[in-house]
């Protein structure tokens, strides 16, 4: 949603809002703004900002809480190389 307002012949102020729903965080309000100044008919100077998000990925540290949900360790952990079997000749 957004809406734009002419406060002089030269100077508009634009406004926004979003609203997104990322699963398991929540819920995301992101205003965002701009200006735009035109003082003559061949220039014009915009300037914005706005607040954003970002979603977790597979390298960031919310991996970990995510991806490992219900998985046990083994009973008999070894870190010892397991060594190919050698086949014996019939």
């Amino acid at each position: 949603m957004q809406d734009d307002w002419r406060l002089l012949d030269q100077l508009t102020i634009q406004g926004g809002l979003r609203v997104d729903y990322q699963h398991p965080y929540g819920l995301f309000v992101l205003p965002r703004f701009s200006t735009l100044y035109k003082p003559t008919a061949w220039l014009a100077v915009r300037a914005g900002g706005g607040f954003g998000y970002k979603a977790p990925t597979i390298f960031s540290s919310t991996t970990e809480q995510q991806a490992y949900v219900n998985v046990l360790p083994s009973s008999r952990p070894s870190c010892a190389p397991k060594l190919p079997e050698a086949e014996t000749p019939t």
